[in-house]
């Protein structure tokens, strides 16, 4: 099995950036996610299930910020290199860890 390392030597961007929200308040409506990135409305659920998005809730709607717009872009760019949803994670975790660490 593959480890993932915990200090990433490339590039953050292998699906363009994960970007902390700009606080222009543009919500995506799982709709319009899903047609967004050709994907299911219940493959998004289950990426939510399964931690990798981190949709605002109000009542039963989900809506999805620009953070979970970049991080859609990494989990299907790892699934295309052929990872798993716990190496995704991984990634996706040591991405969010180097990006708070810049920030600092």
């Amino acid at each position: 099995m593959n480890s993932i390392p915990s200090k990433l030597d490339v590039a953050a961007d292998i699906a363009g950036p994960i970007r902390e929200d700009d606080g222009d308040g543009q919500l995506l409506a799982i709709s319009e996610m899903s047609e967004l990135f050709s994907v299911t409305l219940r493959t998004l659920r289950f990426y939510e299930e399964k931690g990798l998005l981190n949709p605002v809730r109000r009542g039963a709607r989900r809506f999805y910020r620009g953070r979970d717009v970049s991080r859609m872009r990494v989990i299907l760019q790892a699934k295309k290199i052929g990872l798993t949803l716990a190496e995704v994670r991984g990634v996706s975790q040591a991405l969010t860890s180097m990006l708070e660490t810049e920030a600092a």
